[in-house]
């Protein structure tokens, strides 16, 4: 994509920005549907009570993985709406996390058939912890979590993915990565947890996997610098402007925030 025009991206911003404890956070997110399918299957997912913000990325093809990843955020929301006095916000979210996963893979089963829809979603976030000046990641599947460094973006995450040979149409073999984890695949989910020292006004980004950094850059579109001098607004609008300039082919979907005391 080295040379071809860019058009600035003019869709809308999911943005906002909510008080937790002595941290005041703001984020703007965005989700443009790919050309593969007709329907955009990833979901944004802000809980200003507890402090999270996440994505969900249906897999599964057709239907069956838009309806996971709102599934997985409608019942995380649930969850999280009924939670009394928290001693140990991790391990809450990791309870709320269960039990998602729990009731996705009941819902997975089709009446009347023996084998299950295979629909499932990848999951990633950011828990903000206003007491420690702390945040923990946590992600199942290909969706990623970054954070800003003075050289760019850091990946703190690691995708749940293997190279699988597979017949190709013309008889060859392909290796394309298949995901490994998911939620609402297994009866119980296999989630990745990581804490990390939060800096004021240091920014954190999420991303579906049609969103990744890495396959932006390979096609001559590398996200924008977040030491750019821009608003956190115009910085997720520039992402989703490197983004259009791509292939396009999976939906996109990224989450910007920032927290100052």
């Amino acid at each position: 994509m080295i040379g071809a025009t860019i058009v600035a991206w003019s869709g809308p911003l999911q943005s906002g920005s909510f008080r937790l404890g002595r941290m005041s956070i703001e984020h703007a997110g965005f989700s443009i549907r790919g050309s593969k399918r007709p329907t955009n299957d990833d979901r944004l997912y802000v809980s200003e009570k507890f402090g999270l913000i996440a994505i969900a990325d249906g897999i599964g093809g057709s239907t069956t993985g838009g309806q996971a990843a709102q599934d997985c955020v409608d019942l995380m929301r649930e969850y999280l709406a009924n939670v009394g006095p928290i001693a140990n916000r991790v391990e809450v979210l990791r309870d709320a996390i269960v039990w998602t996963n729990g009731r996705m893979f009941a819902r997975s089963w089709t009446p009347g058939r023996v084998e299950r829809n295979q629909g499932g979603c990848c999951f990633a976030g950011v828990l903000l912890d206003e007491h420690e000046s702390e945040f923990t990641t946590f992600h199942v599947g290909d969706s990623a979590v970054y954070e800003q460094t003075r050289q760019g973006w850091r990946k703190l995450t690691a995708d749940h993915m293997e190279s699988v040979a597979r017949p190709t149409p013309a008889g060859g073999r392909s290796r394309k990565p298949r995901i490994t984890r998911a939620m609402g695949v297994a009866p119980a989910p296999k989630v990745d947890f990581a804490t990390f020292p939060m800096t004021p006004g240091r920014r954190l980004l999420i991303t579906s996997d049609g969103c990744d950094l890495k396959f932006l850059s390979d096609v001559g579109v590398p996200a924008p610098s977040p030491d750019a001098g821009r608003s956190l607004e115009e910085s997720a609008r520039d992402l989703a402007t490197a983004v259009t300039c791509g292939p396009m082919l999976d939906d996109s979907s990224a989450i910007m925030f920032q927290a100052d005391n």
